[in-house]
């Protein structure tokens, strides 16, 4: 699973800015957590109280407000650091605007509805692997773009089982497969699972990115 930060980027910029601080009243047994208040006039407010907040969890609850950001920054730095290998890459696009029928994990169908989607991706796969002329490879890794032009909310850990259909498509020693790589196993290949890339008019797809890791343990 691929760690989407952008919910959580816009979870951290609607809060109350920071820092926060955790305080008790044992006066009044209240527990609470303040921030500074944007005016001249009050200088803390009131982020959230309670009866009683374990001292560790008031804490964490507290520091949550300069560490998550601090996080996301830290991912970010080391994606842009890591990025995709300096291997030869193919690319292809499968025209869905979404998970087909039976691939996406909220769905409820027939054995026999999912099969034949499975199929069908499974096919389109191995189609266009062959149209680009990828190569038998040793090891490589599989990038999954969901494209879209909208900004709905969308959950990429909806999309596994057909994340899982694309991938036995590749490299699956089983079935309808370009047989690219040995398997789609970790050893053979690396899936870090779907991004979403937002285009204003664009055309929904997914995008599949292929690249060549040879030996290399990305």
């Amino acid at each position: 699973m691929t760690l989407d930060l952008e919910p959580i980027k816009a979870r951290a910029a609607a809060a109350f800015p920071g820092p926060w601080k955790f305080g008790e009243d044992t006066a009044y047994g209240m527990s609470s957590i303040m921030g500074p208040y944007p005016t001249k006039s009050v200088t803390r407010e009131w982020i959230a109280d309670a009866d009683a907040i374990v001292p560790e969890n008031g804490d964490f609850i507290a520091h949550a407000r300069e560490d998550v950001p601090a996080l996301i920054k830290e991912v970010e730095r080391l994606r842009a650091l890591i990025g995709p290998a300096d291997g030869e890459s193919w690319t292809f696009s499968l025209g869905y605007s979404r998970a087909p029928r039976g691939l996406n994990a909220n769905d409820r169908p027939d054995r026999w509805a999912k099969n034949a989607s499975t199929q069908q991706v499974r096919e389109e796969v191995m189609h266009r692997i062959r149209m680009l002329g990828v190569p038998v490879l040793d090891r490589a890794r599989v990038d999954v773009v969901w494209v879209v032009a909208s900004r709905h909310h969308r959950d990429t850990d909806n999309l596994a089982p057909f994340l899982k259909a694309i991938y036995d498509g590749i490299g699956s020693n089983r079935g309808i497969s370009a047989r690219i790589l040995e398997d789609d196993a970790p050893e053979f290949m690396v899936k870090p699972g779907a991004t979403i890339r937002y285009e204003k008019g664009g055309t929904p797809r997914f995008e599949v990115t292929i690249t060549d890791l040879g030996g290399l343990n990305a």
